[in-house]
């Protein structure tokens, strides 16, 4: 239907302009017809995506509803994880890990921080788990408590295992005992 709409808008815009030039009608009109139809069409569709895509960038909203539980871009790193490509996986959540906040944020970290522990980059994952547990704390739900609890045990599994760093474990334990008593 939009097709039709977009060619009835063609011929609109085109006659006169195979007129002023001076084409044969019958010959240039149904050709600047479809150019002018088809190009509507793309640059309807190019803007529509731009503006989406914008949109959902600066509200935060998420194109399959936030019922879901995933939000934009994630679907994308859990193809690129399925297919075994982890490196760009880890080099699209290291771009996104900073362009969003709360729960987002804290999701991205934690992914992050998970992938680059598969690829055996323990510094770094630790660094994201705090990241991560730093974003949680901002969220006032039960995910962020669960996802508090989750960075701070990765945590003190590092600091007990391949980091060595009993100070730190001592710190994470410490956070876990008290998470609980509240």
């Amino acid at each position: 239907m939009h097709t039709l709409l977009y060619g009835i808008i063609g011929l609109a815009v085109g006659w006169p302009i195979v007129v002023f030039i001076g084409w044969p009608l019958p010959v240039a009109l149904p050709v600047v017809t479809a150019a002018l139809g088809l190009g509507l069409h793309a640059l309807v569709h190019v803007l529509s995506s731009s503006a989406g895509a914008v949109f959902l960038r600066a509200t935060g909203a998420q194109p399959g509803g936030a019922a879901e539980g995933s939000y934009f871009g994630m679907s994308a790193i859990d193809a690129l994880v399925a297919r075994g490509q982890l490196d760009d996986a880890i080099a699209q959540l290291r771009v996104e890990q900073y362009a969003y906040a709360g729960q987002p944020a804290a999701e991205i970290a934690q992914r992050l921080a998970d992938l680059l522990l598969r690829r055996g980059l323990v510094e770094e994952a630790a660094q994201c788990y705090g990241r991560a547990r730093r974003a949680w704390e901002r969220v006032p739900t039960v995910e962020g408590t669960e996802g508090q609890v989750y960075a701070t045990r990765r945590l003190l599994d590092l600091f007990e295992g391949p980091l060595a760093n009993a100070a730190a474990a001592d710190r994470e334990r410490e956070r876990l005992r008290v998470g609980r008593a509240e």
